[in-house]
C-alpha cells in the first residue's frame, strides 16, 4: 500500500529544560530524604518524582488559606516560595533543620514559578512549520542540530504534530533517522503505533506506546520527554503514560550518523 504522510509540523523543542532535570533533583536532593515522602505527613505534602508536580501546581495549601501551594506566574503568593525563603509569616523556612537551599537553586524554583510553574518549557531548536506528503521524500532541518549538539544530552523533549492519511509500515516523523545510524527519532512502527527509539551510551533502544494506534485521518499533537531513566508520553497536552526506560545521556554512531530531518525513515530507503 502506498503510504500517505501529510505532517504539518512545529519543532516547538528540541533540547528543552524540564520540571523532571531542572526542578526535581532540588526536591530529591534536600527534601525527600526522610521528610516530604508521603502525602500523609508533613503538610500532605509529597516531593517524590512521581507526584510532586500534581502535589504542588494548583493545589490549595493545606496550613494557609487562600493561598496555593504553587502559583503559576506568581511566586510571592505561593506558600512554596514563600516557605523557601523564609517569609515567617509562612511558618518555618524550608527545608527544615537540613539548611536553606543555595541561592541558585532558590532564584531557580522563583523564575519556574514566576514563568509559569511549566512542566517542560525552553528551547533551543528553531521553530518550523511545513507540509507535505511523505511516499519517500523527507526534509532535513539544519546542520545546527547535529549529533555532536545532542550528544551528551541527559534530558530531551520532542514534540510534533502529524497526521497519517494512509499506509502500512514503518514511517519517520522526526529525529536523525537511519538504519543502524539513529540517534533518537520519533517514528510510526509497523504496527501502527507511536515508537521512540535513542542511542544510549549503553546501546540502542526502541519504546513504543502501545496500547493505542493511531487512527488515519486525525491530528495528533505529541511530546516525549526522555529524562533519568522514564519516557512520558503527553498527547494533546496530556500525560497518558510514563515508562520506566534505560536511559542516562544520548550516545550515537558516529560520523554516519545523519541530520535532523522531517519524515525520513521508512521502507523505500530501506532505512528501517
Amino acid at each position: 500500500m502506498r503510504n500517505l504522510l501529510f505532517i504539518s509540523m512545529i519543532i516547538s523543542s528540541l533540547i528543552a529544560q524540564t520540571y523532571d532535570s531542572e526542578i526535581q533533583p532540588i526536591w530529591d536532593n534536600n527534601c525527600t530524604s526522610s521528610c516530604h515522602i508521603s502525602s500523609s505527613l508533613n503538610g500532605g505534602l509529597n516531593l517524590s518524582s512521581s507526584t510532586s508536580y500534581a502535589e504542588l501546581v494548583n493545589v490549595a495549601s493545606q496550613g494557609y488559606s487562600g493561598f496555593m501551594r504553587v502559583k503559576p506566574g506568581d511566586a510571592m503568593n505561593s506558600v512554596l516560595h514563600q516557605k523557601i525563603v523564609g517569609n515567617s509569616s509562612f511558618g518555618d523556612r524550608m527545608p527544615k533543620g537540613g539548611g536553606n537551599l543555595a541561592q541558585a537553586d532558590e532564584e531557580k524554583i522563583k523564575k519556574w514559578i514566576d514563568e509559569g510553574a511549566k512542566q517542560t518549557w525552553g528551547t533551543t531548536g528553531g521553530a518550523y512549520s511545513l507540509s507535505f506528503d511523505g511516499v519517500d521524500d523527507y526534509v532535513e532541518i539544519d546542520n545546527s542540530l547535529s549529533y555532536t549538539t545532542l550528544t551528551g544530552s541527559s534530558a530531551i523533549t520532542l514534540s510534533v504534530s502529524f497526521k497519517r492519511m494512509s499506509g502500512t509500515g514503518w514511517q519517520g516523523l522526526w529525529g536523525n533517522n537511519q538504519s543502524n545510524w539513529t540517534q533518537i527519532s520519533i517514528r510510526i512502527d509497523d504496527q501502527n503505533y507511536l515508537s521512540l527509539g535513542y542511542k544510549d551510551v549503553t546501546g540502542f533502544f526502541d519504546y513504543s506506546l502501545n496500547d493505542r494506534t493511531i487512527d488515519f485521518d486525525k491530528w495528533y499533537n505529541l511530546s516525549v520527554v526522555l529524562n533519568a531513566n522514564k519516557i512520558l508520553w503527553y498527547l494533546d497536552g496530556d500525560l497518558i503514560e510514563e515508562d520506566n526506560v534505560s536511559f542516562t545521556e544520548l550516545s550515537s554512531y558516529g560520523a554516519g550518523t545523519p541530520e535532523f530531518s522531517i519524515g525520513r525513515g521508512n521502507k523505500t530507503y530501506g532505512e528501517l
